[in-house]
């Protein structure tokens, strides 16, 4: 699990009051996960993290479906960070094509299961900036940074994405069913 750097500490209080200096002291330190820079965030300080979200960044994470015979096993990526100026399209194609692959298998699950894993990437992955950013600043500060943050942008080429990875099977599995009628 990828832990984001610890708030400073707190005062008697129940609430935290930092000072200038502490907060200007924290913000100017990257989002650590352990001992690396968090996936996505290279460069970014966390004061700069914060504008970015303000732009329309986020942290999200894609979805992918395996399925054995019987059984079906769907999973989530880890934690990405998706710049404002990233629409994540080639993350979401790989775990896409993962479950294009191998999810349909399972019966009667992998039917069940894959389409809503396509439908999951095709939307741009799971959005969870709301659950990660008050573990970052604070719930006060998330809860004002994400009040007037840009929606979330998902591009064109997603629905496109999306369109190709639901449509596609039922298409070859049709064309594979009208072959072996005419064979």
């Amino acid at each position: 699990m990828q832990v984001p750097p610890p708030l400073p500490t707190q005062t008697e209080s129940s609430s935290a009051i930092w000072s200038q200096d502490e907060l200007n002291a924290y913000l100017d330190k990257p989002l650590m996960a352990g001992n690396r820079i968090f996936p996505g965030t290279e460069g970014l300080l966390l004061r700069d993290l914060e504008q970015d979200i303000l732009k329309g960044g986020r942290f999200v994470v894609h979805h992918y479906c395996i399925s054995v015979f019987v059984m079906t096993f769907t999973r989530s990526s880890s934690i990405h960070y998706l710049r404002s100026t990233q629409s994540g399209l080639s993350r979401a194609a790989s775990y896409t094509l993962l479950s294009m692959t191998l999810g349909w298998w399972g019966i009667p699950y992998g039917f069940i299961l894959t389409p809503f894993t396509l439908w999951k990437n095709g939307r741009g992955g799971t959005d969870v900036t709301a659950d990660l950013l008050p573990q970052v600043v604070g719930s006060t500060r998330a809860h004002s940074i994400l009040s007037k943050a840009a929606p979330r942008r998902i591009s064109g080429l997603h629905g496109l994405l999306l369109s190709l990875s639901l449509g596609l099977p039922p298409l070859m599995i049709y064309t594979l069913i009208k072959s072996l009628d005419n064979a």
